[in-house]
């Protein structure tokens, strides 16, 4: 399963619970969770902000 289908039944899972989250979240909230798990303790700040400046660009480019 890719990051947008893991990123689609989150958001489902989600709203079966009331919270609403945005497609392009969701899938920045799996690719941490990914990035976490993968480096354990060793995830730092440069992470975090490398995914998001690539979220944040990402949905520049798909909103209108």
């Amino acid at each position: 399963m890719n990051r947008t289908e893991k990123a689609t039944y989150l958001r489902i899972a989600l709203a079966l619970q009331n919270i609403s989250v945005h497609q392009i979240i969701a899938e920045q909230i799996i690719e941490t969770f990914e990035a976490v798990n993968e480096k354990g303790g060793d995830f730092n700040l440069h992470d975090a902000v490398e995914i998001q400046v690539k979220y944040r660009k990402k949905k520049k480019t798909e909103t209108p």
